[in-house]
């Protein structure tokens, strides 16, 4: 159970805060943002603001350099799947709570690519990918939860 819990307090404590990654840092410089902007769009839990181009251009950019955005703007949902769960693994997580984690993401990014609607730009659909994603990892976290509380499973 500790394993668990040790993951739901990362789960909710990281949909909290922004993922400064390195392609997000060189964007600030880039675009002449300070993180306190981008971290006001990040109206969390389990959101990022809509509708505003300076975010979309930003996030845009910052997946750019990360690699999860191409030259023609095709988004690669490997890489994104890999950025999006670097936003909830901890370096001290267990190979067992990683596994989980991934395993997470990768069902919520599936799940959200099969449901949600493209964005107008690159930006607009990474932040309605990422909304979907933290909000949907969430939920098959709860109901892996009560499936092992069902079962009697001990963590």
């Amino acid at each position: 159970m500790q394993t668990a819990l040790s993951f739901f307090l990362i789960l909710f404590a990281n949909t909290l805060c922004f993922n400064w990654t390195p392609g997000s840092i060189k964007c600030l410089d880039e675009q002449k943002i300070n993180k306190k902007t981008i971290e006001s769009f990040d109206v969390g839990p389990f959101a990022y603001q809509q509708g505003n181009k300076t975010f979309y251009d930003f996030m845009e950019c910052a997946w750019k350099k990360d690699g999860a955005l191409d030259a023609k703007n095709e988004l690669d949902w490997t890489v994104a799947a890999k950025l999006l769960a670097q936003k909830y693994s901890e370096p001290g997580f267990s190979s067992d709570v990683t596994l989980i984690v991934d395993s997470l993401i990768s069902e919520a990014l599936y799940k959200c690519l099969t449901e949600i609607q493209q964005g107008d730009t690159p930006g607009e659909t990474i932040v309605i990918v990422q909304n979907c994603v933290t909000k949907t990892t969430k939920e098959l976290y709860d109901l892996g939860i009560k499936f092992i509380s069902k079962m009697g499973i001990k963590l």
